[in-house]
């Protein structure tokens, strides 16, 4: 759509085209990258994210950890621990 305003309002397409994405948008240009080379004439994928499986099962890693009984209102580490250790 873009190139195509770029087209009515100039009277020529663009001479470049780039894609940047940070985040989701990263993850975005690489998969643009790989499917689609030819749609840009460079690609910018800042912070992609790869494995949103991967940072999910950190997550519950982390969290099993942090309150190995199941129960979220005991965490392992409790203020009085904290204390202690601050």
């Amino acid at each position: 759509m873009t190139r195509a305003l770029i087209v009515a309002y100039y009277g020529r397409p663009p001479e470049h085209s780039y894609f940047i994405g940070c985040s989701n948008g990263g993850r975005e240009a690489l998969m643009e990258a790989q499917r689609y080379p030819a749609d840009f004439d460079g690609i910018v994928a800042i912070a992609p994210w790869v494995n949103p499986l991967e940072w999910a099962a950190a997550v519950v890693r982390n969290l099993q950890a942090q309150y190995p009984t199941g129960n979220l209102g005991t965490p392992a580490v409790t203020h009085a621990v904290l204390g202690v250790v601050l």
